[in-house]
């Protein structure tokens, strides 16, 4: 099975078949069936190819014989249904934010991507990524990273650990980072003034 291909298999309880029908429905067990392959005597397997991602379709199976070109058909198999794979992600590094609570920052949070080199770290390249969503970064070669997430609000805790060793494969491969944030009411907002050339602080209690 893949994103695209579901393999149906079945018994041949036949001594005689001209061959089998194997039909298929994409609207459940319910749905209306169409045949969608024929195969010849004694075979009890097919694959069912070019089909969409994430979807269920499901099968029935009948065997035929065919003399002086009229086939006649035996009952249906039993229904089995089954989804194909979701397809698969798109090559590069995907970061992903989680964040609960209350009073979400609203700018979100950065990435910086690292790798080690020599026992320095060198920076790779960084960007934004929204309190709850993912970004993908394309472009970088098969090696290992460290990503890190900053810019994480006063009222918020970030729960993962963080900076995240990932490893990127060969050409086309996909890595992933997840970092789990828990945001807390801000009761407090603090701001500084120096109207009359001299610094203050303000703060005020939001209850």
């Amino acid at each position: 099975m893949s994103d695209s291909r579901i393999d149906v298999s079945w018994q041949d309880n036949s001594a005689n078949e001209t061959g089998f029908e194997v039909h298929r429905s994409a609207d459940g067990l319910n749905g209306v069936f169409t045949p969608v392959a024929t195969t010849a005597a004694g075979v009890t397997a097919r694959g069912d190819l070019g089909l969409n991602s994430s979807t269920q379709y499901c099968y029935k199976v009948r065997a035929f014989i065919t003399l002086n070109s009229l086939a006649s058909y035996s009952g249906f198999s039993n229904t089995a249904c089954a989804m194909t794979l979701a397809p698969p992600p798109p090559p590069g590094l995907h970061v992903t934010a989680v964040t609960t609570g209350i009073d979400l920052d609203a700018d979100g949070y950065w990435v910086d991507v690292w790798m080690d080199s020599g026992g320095s770290r060198i920076h790779v390249t960084g960007i934004g990524l929204p309190a709850n969503g993912t970004v993908t970064i394309s472009g970088l070669n098969p090696a290992d990273y460290k990503v890190e997430l900053s810019r994480v609000a006063a009222n918020c805790d970030l729960t993962s650990p963080n900076p995240q060793p990932v490893t990127l494969g060969a050409s086309g491969g996909a890595a992933f980072a997840e970092f789990d944030v828990t945001c807390a009411p801000v009761t407090q907002l603090a701001f500084s003034s120096a109207a009359d050339g001299n610094p203050e602080i303000y703060v005020i209690n939001s209850n």
